[in-house]
């Protein structure tokens, strides 16, 4: 990043590692070095380990109130939350990156979910694109959510089929 030239920051920005692409992870690398002139890993821990946490409130949130809500959120906090995680929760850029591609996925599904307009249908895909450059493995959320639509697209049919009869 010491580079006068922008094209090479971008391509060091934009470099793929082995399969994966993790633009946001770097940028999130950059910015806490901009920010403080140094790196400490124990931030970076603390900031991948805020995108679990995320992950647990957005859980929650899609899981609305009911009475069945405290025993799903206790069995989903130990499903996030256990000690087989371990090399993520302590590795920083595991951290980042396995936590977020995980939290972008789950809030671009959600979006998706949440209201049928155009609005949303972008959202969910710029919100998608930030899990693929978290991690390659994020452009799975676009296959999930291609699912779902066509899904959706039945249903409809089959309701206006039967209002038609």
């Amino acid at each position: 990043m010491e580079s006068d030239n922008t094209f090479d920051k971008l391509s060091t920005l934009l470099r793929q590692h082995n399969e994966h692409k993790t633009l946001i992870p770097r940028l999130i690398y950059l910015s806490h070095y901009l920010l403080f002139h140094h790196v400490n890993f124990a931030t970076l821990i603390v900031v991948g380990n805020l995108a679990i946490l995320g992950l647990y409130v957005g859980f929650l949130k899609q899981l609305g109130n009911n009475r069945f809500i405290q025993p799903i959120a206790v069995m989903l906090a130990f499903t996030l939350f256990q000690a087989q995680t371990i090399q993520s929760m302590f590795w920083a850029m595991a951290a980042v990156s396995n936590y977020y591609v995980l939290f972008f996925a789950m809030l671009s599904l959600a979006i998706l979910t949440h209201k049928k307009t155009y609005q949303h249908l972008v959202l969910a895909g710029a919100v998608g694109l930030l899990a693929t450059f978290t991690q390659a493995n994020g452009m799975l959320v676009f296959g999930a959510g291609a699912v779902y639509l066509f899904q959706n697209l039945l249903l409809e049919r089959k309701k206006t089929q039967i209002g038609n009869n």
